[in-house]
């Protein structure tokens, strides 16, 4: 996957501020786990490398933003709340990823139109 920022807070920046939006616009919009509103200082700090969210804030964010979730939590090096789960309830998921990495394995698109036709029938 080329990348198309070269961290997660210039992403941030760059795709915040093409939507024209605050800080305290933004994080307005972005909840944490008690329902409450994140800080400005707190997306300020992440904007400038000084902090990096949870997943869940990612996943607010990206939506916020309209910017692909997964780009968004690679350049955080964080995994997708969905992909950690399945790892929980299937453990052969790690163990095939781990068998692909070994090998070298990259055709990943067949791999999902496969998923995607089973999921059709």
């Amino acid at each position: 996957m080329k990348k198309e920022f070269e961290s997660f807070a210039t992403a941030l920046r760059h795709l915040r501020g093409g939507k024209r939006l605050s800080l305290r616009q933004l994080a307005a919009k972005i909840k944490k786990g008690d329902g409450s509103s994140i800080s400005p200082s707190y997306l300020h700090d992440i904007e400038n490398k000084n902090r990096i969210p949870s997943a869940q804030i990612i996943v607010q964010i990206a939506k916020e933003l309209a910017y692909d979730v997964d780009k968004l939590l690679v350049l955080a090096e964080k995994i997708s709340p969905a992909a950690e789960e399945l790892l929980k309830e299937q453990p052969a998921v790690g163990k095939l990823l781990r068998k692909a990495k070994e090998t070298g394995f990259t055709e990943w698109e067949k791999v999902q139109k496969l998923i995607e036709e089973q999921s059709d029938e």
